[in-house]
C-alpha cells in the first residue's frame, strides 16, 4: 500500500478543514484530525507490539499512545484508545480503496496537491523570514481606546460563583452561608465535598437551563436555591450582570485585541517582504509581464495570497 497520501503538505490544510466541519466539542475532532496527521506505521516494531494492522500498515501501542498525548488526551483511557484504533482502521481501509481505484492519479487531486504544497513553501517561507513582535502594552491600550465601539455584547451576559456539592442538605448549608456574605473561597474552608468554580463572563443560556431560570431575577450578590442537576447539586451566587451593547473593559478583551495586532503586522510584514522580492525580480530580470502596468506597481495580493494556511491556534 502507498503511503503518499500521508505527505506533509497535507497537514495544516486538512487540519483547518476537519476542525471546521467537525463539532468542535467532540473527542471525535481530535482523533480523525490525528489520523490525517499520522504516519502508517513504524519501521521498527515487534509483532507484540502491534494493535491493528491494513494491509502492510501497522499502528502499534506506542503510535496510540503518542496521538492521544499529542492530543492531550489520556493515553490510558481504554475507550479513548478503542476509538482512536477503530478510526484508524477505517482511515486506512478508505485509502485503501481510493488507491485501489487509482484516485491518486486523478489530475484534479494531483493538482490540488501540488497547490496545498507550493501553500505549505510560501507559509514556511514567510515564517522563516519574518519575525513578528509581541505588541506592547501601549499598543494593545490605544487599540482598545480607538475602537471601543467594535468590543460591546451583543446580548446580556452574566458572571457566576457555581458551588457543586454531593447533597441537598449541603447544598441549603452553602447557600444559608453564601446569603450571609460569605466568599466562595471562605466556603471552601468550611465545608468538604465541595466543588466552585467562577464563570468569565458569559450568556446565561451557556448554563444548564436550570440555573440559568434560577438566575434569571436575581440580584447582584444573590444566590438560587439548590438545584438538583443528575446526582449533584448546585448553588449559584450572581456576582454581576451587564447588558446588551455594552463595553467590555480592556481586561476582557485584551487577548483578541493581541491576536488583532499580531495579524495586522503579519499582514503588513507579508506585504512588505512581497514588494521587496517584486523589486528585486525587476533588477534580475526574473518575471516578464505582457501588461501595461509596471511590475511594482500592480496591485497587492489579497489576503488568500498573504494567508494561504490558518496558523497553528486553531
Amino acid at each position: 500500500m502507498d503511503d503518499r497520501f500521508t505527505t506533509v503538505f497535507l497537514t495544516e490544510n486538512l487540519r483547518h478543514e476537519l476542525k471546521r466541519l467537525l463539532h468542535p466539542g467532540s473527542v471525535l475532532v481530535f482523533i480523525v484530525i490525528a489520523l490525517v496527521l499520522s504516519g502508517c506505521g513504524r519501521n521498527r516494531y515487534n509483532e507484540t507490539d502491534i494493535i491493528a494492522r491494513v494491509d502492510n500498515l501497522v499502528l502499534t501501542h506506542d503510535d496510540v499512545d503518542e496521538a492521544l498525548t499529542e492530543m492531550a488526551l489520556p493515553p490510558d483511557d481504554e475507550s479513548l484508545r478503542s476509538e482512536y484504533v477503530n478510526h484508524w482502521v477505517d482511515h486506512q481501509l478508505l485509502v485503501y480503496d481510493a488507491h485501489r481505484k487509482h484516485l491518486d492519479r486523478d489530475p484534479e487531486i494531483i493538482r490540488r496537491l501540488e497547490r496545498l504544497h507550493e501553500e505549505l513553501l510560501i507559509e514556511s517561507l514567510y515564517n522563516h523570514v519574518i519575525e513578528i513582535s509581541e505588541p506592547t502594552e501601549q499598543e494593545l491600550v490605544e487599540y482598545w481606546q480607538e475602537h471601543t465601539g467594535e468590543f460591546t455584547r451583543p446580548t446580556e451576559e452574566i458572571r457566576v460563583i457555581i458551588l457543586t456539592v454531593p447533597t441537598r442538605n449541603l447544598g441549603w448549608q452553602v447557600r444559608n452561608s453564601m446569603d450571609r456574605s460569605i466568599s466562595g473561597n471562605d466556603l471552601l474552608g468550611l465545608y468538604d465535598n465541595l466543588q466552585i468554580d467562577t464563570t468569565n463572563w458569559i450568556r446565561r443560556s451557556m448554563l444548564p437551563d436550570a440555573v440559568a431560570r434560577g438566575l434569571r431575577n436575581l440580584r447582584t450578590g444573590d444566590a438560587t436555591l439548590p438545584i438538583q442537576i443528575g446526582d449533584e447539586w448546585i448553588v449559584s451566587r450572581l456576582i454581576d450582570r451587564e447588558s446588551a451593547g455594552s463595553t467590555r473593559s480592556f481586561e476582557e478583551v485584551v487577548d483578541e485585541i493581541r491576536l488583532c495586532l499580531i495579524a495586522e503586522k503579519r499582514f503588513h510584514n507579508r506585504l512588505e517582504y512581497l514588494a521587496g522580492l517584486r523589486r528585486e525580480a525587476r533588477r534580475n530580470g526574473l518575471v516578464s509581464l505582457s501588461l501595461s502596468n509596471d511590475f511594482e506597481e500592480i496591485a497587492a495580493p489579497d489576503s488568500m495570497m498573504l494567508d494561504t494556511i490558518p496558523e497553528e491556534g486553531l
